[in-house]
């Protein structure tokens, strides 16, 4: 089993996760495409035509194509807005247990299961609940270490980025949150404060390159800072291709980004 400490190469192929969920379906392409209508989750790798990788929020599942009959599993889905979930999924058809409802432990939940009959509870957090409130207890060494969540975090916003998903990035980010864009007319670029603004300038970012791609990562993380390196690929609107070096400067608190500072290297 692999140490917590230790920190986990990224890979482009490999679902962002450190437990990834394989989920059996008869046909995966009808399955993915079922689960991103009714759940909102989104396709992020197939390959050939018997397994095609998920992306759940910062987490992952693979279906996988298998022989009748299916033994059914279950699958739990942290979301920011249960109810919301719940009328999305109810709309498209999907069979639900019931209507979110809230218990001591702090999480507002509903459960649906899917065209093959896995369960997915959708869980918000509605209250930071001691465990030994209602008779949970915590073991003393299973809080992850700052430092590896943050790098965690990294790498897979990377991956959120690389899919354009600016709910799943947004997600990341402190409500009070800033950003420094590596232009502007000041000498720290142009910066966007607040969680509204700070939305605004990524998607200035995707409007600018439409098919701007992160490759090459690497990240690196302490208890409250990180930095990314990466090489900036993408088409302008005006045709022109782009190929950057760059890093962006990260702050963190409580497993939150509260500042993202982004470097380019001047090109010609």
């Amino acid at each position: 089993m692999q140490d917590e400490d230790v920190m986990l190469p990224h890979n482009r192929s490999m679902p962002p996760g450190d437990v990834i969920p394989e989920l059996p379906y008869i046909d995966v392409a009808t399955a993915s495409a079922w689960l991103c209508a009714a759940f909102g989750v989104r396709e992020r790798l197939r390959i050939a035509s018997h397994r095609i990788q998920i992306s759940v929020g910062a987490g992952s599942v693979v279906a996988v194509q298998t022989a009748p009959p299916i033994t059914p599993s279950a699958v739990m889905v942290r979301v920011a807005d249960v109810d919301a979930h719940y009328r999305m999924t109810s709309a498209h058809g999907a069979a639900v247990a019931g209507p979110p409802a809230t218990f001591p432990f702090g999480e507002r939940q509903y459960s649906a299961h899917d065209l093959a009959g896995h369960r997915w509870t959708f869980s918000q957090s509605v209250a930071d609940v001691d465990p030994a409130d209602w008779g949970g207890q915590l073991a003393a060494a299973t809080a992850e270490p700052p430092a590896s969540a943050n790098l965690r975090a990294l790498d897979t916003l990377v991956d959120a980025f690389n899919n354009h998903d600016l709910d799943r990035i947004m997600d990341f980010f402190a409500d009070d949150c800033s950003l420094d864009m590596p232009r502007g007319t000041e000498p720290w670029g142009r910066r966007y404060v607040g969680k509204a603004a700070v939305r605004e300038g990524l998607q200035g970012r995707f409007d600018m390159v439409p098919d701007v791609h992160y490759g090459d990562a690497r990240h690196f993380a302490t208890d409250e800072m990180g930095v990314s390196e990466w090489l900036l690929t993408g088409t302008l609107q005006s045709g022109a291709t782009l190929a950057v070096r760059g890093c962006d400067h990260y702050e963190f608190r409580d497993g939150k980004i509260v500042r993202k500072d982004s470097y380019w290297k001047i090109v010609g």
